[in-house]
């Protein structure tokens, strides 16, 4: 399955997915992971991965992370345009 990640919080080491596919609001069927499952380094907010699930559990949750390395969308209040300074 693949999908991009939602957010990564680096100080509590996990994070979530947004299945390709599937609206930002429906959230009971985000994917949570943890940072031990990725597989090829960091990972960033908007970053494509695919991924595998945990069977039998009650929320989804992945399984083995890996990082395929294109970066779908930048969140908002990460965009590199709204750092530049005016005036410049």
């Amino acid at each position: 399955m693949t999908g991009n990640v939602k957010f990564f919080d680096v100080r509590k080491r996990y994070g979530i997915i947004i299945p390709n596919g599937v609206s930002v609001r429906d959230r009971d069927q985000h994917v949570f992971f943890y940072e031990d499952v990725l597989e090829g380094g960091k990972v960033s907010a908007g970053q494509e991965v695919e991924y595998s699930l945990l069977p039998n559990y009650p929320t989804p949750r992945a399984l083995a992370v890996r990082i395929l390395g294109k970066v779908a969308y930048v969140p908002i209040n990460q965009n590199p345009r709204k750092a530049v300074a005016h005036g410049d």
